[in-house]
């Protein structure tokens, strides 16, 4: 969940502006500081390279090819890297987690992410087109938000929040989230009652004989948080 902060301006924390009237907040969390340590930044690759040392150092003590001193001295070496290595990178993944708020309301999707400077990217409903959910053994999961139409996000404007590997149409994705399938379905379900409204909303402009034009929800707009 969100953690208390008395240093961010925030009118709503993990929101840059007050909501409209009549929206409204759904969910709001931060992603598994752990879950986003091992998916995010790759801390089982680290963990699985010092595996592949340790396993060639072995087999070399065994051939006869190293000493047991040899073995020892670049074992001691390798894992004081690896283990510094990984200190690091759990930090990061704690720093982001903790700076990180996703928030779903009954019309858009906000992203407030970053360390050395706040962003907050807005997602409409009326822009996303999909969304697919990965399930953890661990209970979370991530929410992959496909984008309908053009759109200018860049990988370096979400990441880590985006799908892996989708570099030439990045994809936003809420990352690592607590309680992945409640929040998943939390998400589909206002998903689909903003579709109904907005087919309810079309069918009585058409039957109506004056119909009086309605403002737009918002683009998706990337902002620097205050």
């Amino acid at each position: 969940m969100p953690h208390d902060d008395d240093f961010r301006p925030e009118p709503i924390r993990g929101l840059p502006a007050l909501l409209p009237k009549g929206e409204r907040i759904l969910w709001q969390g931060s992603p598994s500081w752990q879950a986003l340590a091992l998916r995010g930044f790759s801390t089982r690759l680290v963990a699985g390279w010092f595996g592949l040392v340790l396993a060639w150092n072995l087999a070399g003590l065994i051939s006869g090819r190293l000493t047991v001193a040899e073995v020892t001295g670049t074992l001691l070496i390798q894992g004081a890297l690896v283990l510094v290595a990984l200190c690091v990178l759990a930090f990061i993944a704690w720093a982001t987690a903790r700076q990180t708020i996703y928030t779903i309301t009954n019309r858009r999707v906000v992203l407030r992410f970053g360390l050395a400077m706040d962003l907050s990217v807005n997602l409409p409903f009326t822009q996303i087109g999909s969304l697919d959910m990965a399930t953890r053994r661990d209970g979370t999961a991530d929410l992959v938000i496909g984008l309908s139409g053009e759109h200018s996000l860049g990988i370096w404007h979400i990441w880590p929040n985006s799908k892996p590997w989708a570099w030439v149409r990045p994809k936003p994705m809420l990352r690592a989230v607590p309680e992945g399938e409640r929040v998943g379905r939390i998400m589909a379900e206002a998903l689909q009652a903003e579709q109904a409204r907005r087919l309810e909303t079309a069918e009585e402009a058409a039957s109506a004989p004056r119909p009086a034009p309605t403002a737009p929800l918002g683009g998706m707009t990337i902002t620097p948080a205050e």
